[in-house]
């Protein structure tokens, strides 16, 4: 299962690094090195919850970063168990990116709360801040303004295999 996923996280950077190129040729604005400029958490993180079911949460908004840069959503499809609801957005970037690109939306964890954090179960109440964009039409250039949004999200984490994974949001 391990080697699994780590095959497929190298390829989806050597992805991420090919989309890279072709997103700047259309108008991306993602460049490598965007996720570190800009991280995925900007508040404290709690304490006494395993630090792999946190990463697990935090890996989920890069990939949604990754996603709202490229229009690639291979390490969004990646970041959660298949059927979780979390990956429905991974359809709207895919749709966006047929024929348009996204400039500025940004994702930031700004808040956590602990609603539950057993062996068998972590519940997290985790405020995503979704920064303004601007929405570009590449055949005509048309350039729409998306306002930002706070959403507040209830992750459901289990542990797979000895790896936290998310299975649920609410």
């Amino acid at each position: 299962m391990h080697i699994r996923r780590w095959c497929g996280l190298v390829a989806g950077c050597a992805l991420l690094l090919v989309q890279t190129g072709c997103g700047r040729a259309e108008g991306s604005r993602f460049v490598p090195g965007d996720i570190q400029n800009n991280p995925a958490v900007s508040t404290s993180l709690p304490v006494g919850v395993d630090s792999a079911a946190l990463s697990a949460v935090i890996g989920y908004v890069d990939a949604l970063n990754i996603a709202a840069k490229t229009g690639d959503t291979l390490a969004l499809r990646m970041s959660a168990q298949v059927g979780c609801g979390c990956l429905k957005i991974a359809k709207s970037f895919e749709a966006i990116y047929s024929t348009s690109n996204l400039i500025g939306a940004t994702y930031r964890i700004t808040g956590f709360t602990v609603l539950e954090n057993s062996a068998d179960e972590i519940r997290l109440r985790v405020i995503i801040a979704m920064s303004k964009a601007v929405h570009v039409d590449r055949a005509t250039g048309a350039r729409t303004a998306w306002s930002g949004a706070i959403t507040p999200t209830l992750f459901i984490l289990q542990p797979i295999d000895g790896t936290w994974w998310i299975v649920q949001t609410e």
